[in-house]
């Protein structure tokens, strides 16, 4: 998560690596977070 949080840092608009890490957080149960985290690849 780290790794991939960062990748996200350096490169925000990355698409991709925002639906990488929203669906990680899915797999935990983390829903809410994982559409938060889709949420701004809507606005960006």
């Amino acid at each position: 998560m780290t790794a991939i949080s960062e990748l996200i840092q350096a490169a925000p608009n990355d698409l991709g690596l925002r639906a990488q890490r929203a669906a990680l957080l899915e797999q935990v149960g983390l829903r809410e977070a994982a559409a938060c985290d889709l949420s701004h690849t809507k606005e960006d």
